[in-house]
C-alpha cells in the first residue's frame, strides 16, 4: 500500500473559477458536501459537518497549512472518526490533504494528493486508505460539476 492517494483531473472551468470553489468556505462546503464554518485562510482551523446522507453525525476539523492563490491548498485532517478507531477515540493521527492547480487550455488541471498513511496503526491503515481513496473519486466528480455550473 502506497503511503498517498493521487487523483486528477481536468476541469471545463478556468484557474480563477476553480479557486474560487477551493478558497471560499461556502463554495467548498457546497463540492465537498460539508456545512464547512470559519474562513478559509492559511493558518485557521475550519469546522466541518458531513452533509451526504448517513454522514451527518461526522465532525471534523481542518487546519490550513498552505494557501498559494491559484496554485494550491494543503491541509491537516483527522485520519479517523471514533468508530473507526474504537481503541483509541480521541486518536489524533492526522493525513496532509494538497489540491495544486495548473492551468491547462482554457480549464485547469487538479491534483489531489492526500498523504500519511504509511504511519497510521496498521490495523486501520488499510480501512482508511480504501474509505479516502474511494471518496477522492467522488470528490472530483462533485468539484467537476460544481465549477461547469
Amino acid at each position: 500500500m502506497d503511503d498517498s492517494i493521487i487523483k486528477q483531473i481536468h476541469l471545463a472551468a478556468p484557474p480563477e473559477r476553480v479557486w474560487r470553489a477551493l478558497s471560499d468556505a461556502a463554495e467548498f462546503g457546497q463540492w465537498f458536501r460539508a456545512e464547512v464554518t470559519g474562513e478559509m485562510r492559511e493558518g485557521a482551523t475550519v469546522r466541518c459537518r458531513g452533509l451526504y446522507p448517513g454522514t451527518e453525525h461526522m465532525h471534523w476539523d481542518m487546519r490550513i497549512i498552505a494557501m498559494e492563490r491559484l496554485r494550491r491548498l494543503v491541509w491537516e485532517w483527522p485520519a479517523f472518526y471514533p468508530a473507526d478507531f474504537p481503541d483509541d477515540p480521541e486518536s489524533d493521527a492526522m493525513l496532509t490533504v494538497e489540491i495544486a492547480l495548473a492551468p491547462s487550455g482554457a480549464g485547469t488541471q487538479l491534483t489531489f494528493t492526500e498523504s500519511g498513511f504509511a504511519g497510521l496503526p496498521g490495523d486501520h491503515r488499510m480501512t482508511a486508505w480504501r474509505r479516502n481513496e474511494d471518496g477522492w473519486g467522488v470528490q472530483m466528480t462533485n468539484i467537476a460539476d460544481h465549477v461547469a455550473r
